[in-house]
């Protein structure tokens, strides 16, 4: 059996772009695989709180780029989500061969789901297959909930829904 229709629903505007801000997310998940000689992470994030709570964001990762060449500010950004989402801890990764190997892509895609971490989303421009305009999301800033909530102005750490606050990353987890 397939998915169960409505015929009331009409509106479809929870794939437009989130607005340029500051954001509490909890990764749905994040798989991740060894592709063309690099590592390739999909982030599913769920807005976790505020006006656009249960909204979706996606990250792509990639240390390589489309010609095989390292990917620095791609290394980078995956070493700040990590860090920030509690998954690893500083001073566990320092070289981006670390992250290209089966090991690192299946723990992370493990350890990354329910993991709450803050963004600083902007919108961006770019052209579709079709040659159109398009806005997308992309996180420019990685910050733990407590950094995320000093920079909303709230100033104190996040106590999710589920009564929990956002873990640190443990090394032995990684093993």
């Amino acid at each position: 059996m397939g998915l169960k229709l409505t015929e009331d629903k009409y509106d479809f505007d929870q794939f437009d772009p989130l607005e340029e801000g500051w954001y509490i997310l909890r990764v749905k998940k994040a798989p991740a695989e060894l592709k063309d000689g690099g590592l390739k992470v999909k982030v599913e994030a769920e807005v976790e709180q505020g006006p656009m709570a249960g909204r979706l964001h996606f990250e792509n990762f990639s240390t390589r780029t489309n010609d095989g060449a390292e990917n620095g500010i791609g290394c980078q950004s995956l070493l700040a989500f990590i860090l920030k989402a509690g998954i690893a801890k500083k001073g566990q990764f320092s070289d981006s061969a670390e992250f290209e190997t089966e090991k690192f892509a299946v723990n992370l895609s493990k350890l990354a789901e329910g993991k709450l971490y803050g963004a600083y989303l902007t919108q961006e421009p770019y052209k579709s297959k079709d040659g159109s305009d398009k806005k997308a999301t992309r996180a420019k800033k990685y910050r733990t909930v407590a950094e995320a909530q000093a920079e909303m102005g709230k100033g104190k750490a996040a106590v999710p829904v589920d009564g929990k606050k956002a873990a640190a990353g443990n090394s032995s987890d990684w093993d």
